[in-house]
């Protein structure tokens, strides 16, 4: 695929619609419940606010009307969800999806490798999708989320199957594929999707709807540390609704992903003990056991916090009470939504202007990274 078409585009970090958000000597620290959270596109706040690019800072590819097309739907007919759709109904045209580096460029433009890319390695990483696969147009699948992360791909990919069950093809290397629905429904309902990668395993699990329904390996290829959303390979077309998009970097035995560990992630070990539910397998092996009760114990009090200064993200598992000692020394809070220059609405308080980094990297599909 040629790609010297691709516009570069702006790259902000974000975070959470809901982050509190104190200045403290020029660092800022986030104080919301979902902390680790580093990049996020959700459109549950209306019409106004559902653009990937001028509102959450999400880089565009191949989003060109007459082609790769995408567009707001509020709401999703049928579903009574907004989602921002993604069309890819032509086979002689570049993919269109959506990205965002990692970290900070460097001067050249490539993705730089930086604090999120070193936390995510430590910690462990989850990719979602809040989602909706509406249209096969009888090819490949191609519509999804795919990570790279030090040269190696991450990829979930939908399309249906013959009796239009919703399927997925992971990369191994190598494609493997597994139907995810049954009785001819493929089309009708949003899904919960995630790509999430443990340290402790060292591979990648696609959760479907709360469950682990498989690992992958990746696909070893040169390609910068980033994230894509949409049509992510140019062998298939296909068109996906998508309500919320989020990379989040984990906090070890936190459960229920509210960045506390405490005694309610204990609840969802003990009533997922023995099952393959996504939620409590702390070590990414697929079955909740002895060893995520022990992840669980040894991070118990810990909080995630995600710190902006002269280096970037970091992320930094802290007990409770030194947290709460940096939020008291504030004393400013606002509800903000990051964006480079002002706020979406006057009616939201403007956000200090952490960082809005400009990507002049061409982006690539994983064929032709």
């Amino acid at each position: 695929m040629d790609d010297s078409n691709l516009k570069p585009g702006r790259r902000i970090r974000r975070l959470t619609t809901s982050a509190l958000v104190t200045s403290i000597v020029g660092v800022f620290t986030v104080a919301d419940a979902c902390g680790q959270t580093t990049a996020l596109y959700d459109a549950s706040f209306g019409l106004n606010f559902m653009d990937p690019v001028a509102v959450w800072g999400w880089t565009p590819h191949n989003v060109v009307s007459g082609q790769g097309s995408a567009a707001p739907l509020a709401p999703d007919p049928g579903t009574g969800l907004n989602a921002w759709s993604i069309d890819d109904h032509f086979s002689s045209i570049a993919n269109p999806f959506y990205s965002q580096c990692l970290d900070a460029p460097l001067p050249t433009g490539a993705c730089g490798v930086g604090p999120v890319r070193d936390a995510a390695v430590q910690y462990g990483w989850r990719y979602s999708t809040k989602a909706r696969f509406a249209v096969d147009y009888g090819t490949a699948a191609s519509m999804g989320l795919s990570v790279w992360i030090d040269n190696r791909g991450y990829f979930v990919m939908f399309d249906l199957d013959a009796s239009n069950n919703l399927r997925a093809t992971t990369l191994e290397p190598g494609a493997a594929t597994m139907t995810l629905t049954s009785g001819g429904v493929g089309t009708n309902a949003y899904h919960d999707v995630a790509l999430v990668y443990r340290p402790a395993s060292r591979l990648v699990a696609l959760e479907f709807d709360g469950v682990v329904r498989g690992f992958t390996a990746g696909s070893s290829n040169i390609h910068d540390n980033a994230m894509l959303w949409g049509n992510i390979s140019s062998s298939g077309r296909g068109r996906m609704n998508f309500h919320s998009v989020e990379f989040q970097v984990l906090l070890p035995g936190d459960y229920n992903r509210n960045g506390l560990v405490d005694a309610a992630d204990y609840t969802i070990w003990r009533n997922s003990l023995g099952t393959n539910l996504a939620a409590a397998d702390g070590d990414g092996n697929g079955v909740v056991g002895a060893a995520d009760y022990a992840l669980w114990r040894d991070h118990f009090g810990n909080r995630s916090v995600l710190v902006f200064g002269s280096g970037g993200v970091t992320f930094t598992p802290e007990p409770s009470g030194t947290r709460l000692s940096l939020i008291g020394m504030a004393g400013l809070f606002a509800v903000v939504r990051w964006r480079a220059g002002s706020p979406p609405s006057a009616n939201w308080p403007a956000a200090p202007r952490i960082g809005a980094w400009q990507s002049l990297t061409p982006w690539r599909s994983w064929e032709s990274a």
